[in-house]
C-alpha cells in the first residue's frame, strides 16, 4: 500500500550538508527577517545583584589599547550596538605632541586639547547617542606625549561589550590594526526592552510596564500608575 524509504540509510550526496536560512539586517531578526528587534538595557530592579563570579557589584564593559607616539594620525574606531550595526568614528589625535588626558580622579572628563579627549568627543558624537556617555583617559598619572595606553569606560550601553575595533586610517585604507583588551567585561544585562515592557516586533518600540519608560524601558519612575510621564521618542508608556 505504502512506498518509499523503508529502512535507514546514510544521505551523502552533494547537498547532504547544506541549508538554506535567511541573514537579518541590523535591527531585524526571526526566520524571514520580518520581525523588528527592541531597544535593549539593563533591567533597573536588579541594581547591585548582579553576579560575575563571586563579584555582587553592577560593572560597566572597560577597554583598553595602546597608542604609540607619533604625529597627527586619523583612527578609524568600530563600535558594534545592540543590533549588529557597527558605527565608525574617525578622531584625528597627534600623540607625539598632545598630552595624553589622564584622569584627575576628580569626576573631570579630558577637553579635545588632550588624545583621550578627542577620542572621547569623536565617540560621543556616533548617530543617535549610543555613545553619548562613554568615558576616555589615559590610564596613569603624570603621562606625558608619546606612547600610552588608553581606556574606554562604556557608561551608556549596558551588558557586556564586544570589543572595538580599531585602526589607523588614511584615505580609504586601514594602514594597520590597534588591539583593544578588557579591563573588566561588564555583567549588567542587557536584554529587550529591559525586562520592564513588552516588545511589538512589528514597530520595534517597547511598551513599557507602570512605572518605568525610556526607549529601553531601562529607567523607574516613582510614580507606580505611570502618570505625568513623558515618554522617550521610540518608547511607549502603558
Amino acid at each position: 500500500m505504502f512506498s518509499g524509504v523503508n529502512s535507514a540509510f546514510t544521505y551523502n550526496l552533494w547537498d547532504a550538508e547544506k541549508n538554506q536560512a535567511c541573514v537579518c539586517d541590523p535591527g531585524f531578526s526571526g526566520i524571514d527577517c520580518s520581525q523588528r528587534e527592541c531597544p535593549r538595557g539593563d533591567d533597573p530592579l536588579t541594581k547591585g545583584t548582579r553576579f560575575q563570579g563571586n563579584d555582587a557589584t553592577a560593572k560597566k564593559t572597560i577597554q583598553s589599547f595602546t597608542l604609540i607616539g607619533t604625529t597627527e594620525t586619523t583612527l578609524k574606531i568600530g563600535f558594534e550596538d545592540w543590533s549588529g550595526k557597527v558605527h565608525y568614528a574617525y578622531p584625528v589625535v597627534d600623540t607625539a605632541n598632545l598630552l595624553p588626558g589622564e584622569n584627575p580622579n576628580d569626576g573631570t572628563l579630558p577637553d579635545t586639547t588632550t588624545v583621550a579627549g578627542r577620542i572621547m568627543a569623536s565617540l560621543r558624537a556616533l548617530p543617535g547617542g549610543i555613545m553619548g556617555e562613554v568615558e576616555v583617559f589615559a590610564q596613569g598619572a603624570g603621562l606625558t606625549v608619546g606612547t600610552n595606553q588608553y581606556r574606554v569606560t562604556f557608561i551608556g550601553p549596558p551588558g557586556k561589550q564586544n570589543l572595538i575595533t580599531i585602526a589607523v586610517h588614511s584615505g580609504d585604507a586601514n594602514i594597520n590594526s590597534i588591539a583593544p583588551a578588557y579591563v573588566q567585561t561588564g555583567n549588567e544585562e542587557e536584554i529587550p526592552c529591559s525586562g520592564r515592557g513588552v516588545c511589538d516586533s512589528s514597530t520595534g518600540l517597547c511598551t513599557c510596564f507602570a512605572g518605568y519608560y525610556g526607549a529601553s524601558c531601562t529607567f523607574q519612575n516613582a510614580l507606580a500608575n505611570g502618570g505625568g510621564i513623558t515618554p522617550v521618542v521610540g518608547a511607549v508608556v502603558a
